[in-house]
């Protein structure tokens, strides 16, 4: 307990030292006579320069959460990341026929990452190592060879195909704002979902759907690019159900189970 309370008393005085700093700084100006116009000048560069520069605060930045128990750890995970990955067609399908996998990915391949203003999320030709969704703020990706410019905002998935095969940045993404990602590492996706063989078949014929539509299209710009919300996902999900086996009728999901599980948790 001892432990904890210093933790989170930590986490306090590090979420209160801009406002601490900001006190020290007018009480410095006043006491030395600085004028009120160059403090004022100094006041205002700080303020857009420095103050404003703050980065979200993530998961991994609460060091009090190590000591939480592996399945109250497993509950929080659930909460933080499944409403997202509910909005992307092949994770909830995916969830649909193998919620303890969606759960497994939740737990041992999500994190997160947070970004100031103007701060590089991702660099053109550089190797694609993980999947993004905008948690918080705003983003702004440049095509470098297309010449287009988008802002992204909470929600949208970046850079889907590096799960799927060996990818190069076709752009680059900038925080325009302070903001925060969810991430999903390559490396550790591909070995979790692996591991879960009655999903595998359903994994597989997606990732095939989807390499398959690179191939085939004609026009460059509706490929080459790392922002993929133009693209029918749902037809992939639709051909790959095709390749595994439906539910018979009256069975009910997994992902029905886990949630009326999750609601008699919150009620405890």
């Amino acid at each position: 307990t001892g432990s904890i309370t210093a933790h989170m008393t930590a986490l306090r005085k590090l979420q209160s030292e801009p406002n601490r700093q900001q006190k020290i700084l007018q009480d410095y100006f006043r006491d030395h006579g600085v004028s009120a116009d160059l403090a004022h000048r100094i006041w205002s560069y700080l303020k857009v320069h420095h103050f404003n520069h703050h980065k979200e605060v993530t998961r991994s930045d609460i060091d009090v959460l190590k000591y939480l128990p592996p399945s109250i750890m497993s509950r929080l995970n659930a909460e933080l990341y499944l409403p997202t990955f509910k909005t992307h067609p092949f994770f909830l399908h995916y969830g649909i026929l193998n919620y303890s996998g969606l759960r497994h990915i939740c737990d041992a391949v999500v994190a997160e990452d947070s970004f100031t203003k103007d701060e590089e999320v991702f660099e053109y030709g550089k190797p694609a190592e993980r999947m993004l969704v905008i948690n918080i703020g705003d983003f702004v990706y440049v095509h470098k060879e297309f010449d287009r410019l988008l802002t992204l905002s909470e929600g949208q998935w970046v850079c889907e195909p590096a799960i799927w095969m060996k990818w190069h940045h076709y752009g680059t993404l900038s925080a325009q704002t302070s903001g925060q990602v969810m991430t999903i590492p390559v490396q550790k996706f591909a070995s979790i979902v692996s591991n879960h063989y009655k999903t595998l078949a359903f994994v597989c014929s997606y990732a095939r759907h989807f390499r398959s539509h690179l191939l085939t299209e004609d026009s460059d710009w509706c490929w080459q690019t790392d922002i993929w919300t133009d693209v029918d996902l749902q037809g992939f999900v639709d051909a790959a159900m095709a390749s595994v086996p439906t539910p018979r009728a009256g069975r009910r999901s997994y992902i029905d189970e886990y949630e009326e599980e999750d609601d008699r948790f919150a009620k405890e």
